[in-house]
């Protein structure tokens, strides 16, 4: 499965979503039991707005590797941003946290979903913990007009 995965990746780096769903369902053709083929399938549904077809491959990959933070940042991904439930969002993202807790890709949502939720010093604590985290300067950037908005908001 992993010469498939590869070949996944590639197409998605080369901006082919459908030949890399299709190399990622030969990795599971090939090992139906595959947590990264699994991983895989579940993010490209994800960006595809396929919610149910993604949290289904999400579980799966929590149930066969638990102390993975991706399928719950995932899960997370899929509150927050395609059923508009930061709630949900919240408590997975915490787990996903837990388990990774020095990982930018999950602070920042998990800030994201805290300050939907209303919970801006809480936000702002998490994204201060993101920020030394960041990949570059855009993700720097973000994370501090971001922590403006929310200075900006405890001020008044």
């Amino acid at each position: 499965p992993e010469d498939f995965i590869r070949i996944g990746n590639t197409y998605l780096l080369l901006g082919d979503g459908d030949a890399a769903l299709e190399a990622y369902e030969a990795a599971l053709e090939a090992d139906p039991n595959d947590p990264a083929a699994h991983m895989n399938i579940a993010h490209l549904y994800r960006l595809g707005g396929k919610r149910k077809e993604a949290y289904t491959h999400y579980t799966f990959v929590i149930e066969h590797a638990p102390q993975s933070y991706q399928p719950y940042l995932g899960i997370g991904l899929l509150y927050l941003e395609l059923d508009l439930n930061p709630e949900k969002a919240r408590l997975v993202l915490l787990r996903a946290a837990e388990l990774a807790p020095a990982v930018f890709d999950v602070l920042y949502p998990l800030a994201q979903a805290c300050y939907a939720m209303g919970h801006i010093e809480e936000a702002g604590e998490v994204l201060k913990d993101a920020l030394p985290l960041c990949h570059d300067a855009s993700q720097e950037q973000n994370v501090l007009a971001f922590l403006a908005e929310i200075n900006a908001q405890q001020q008044n």
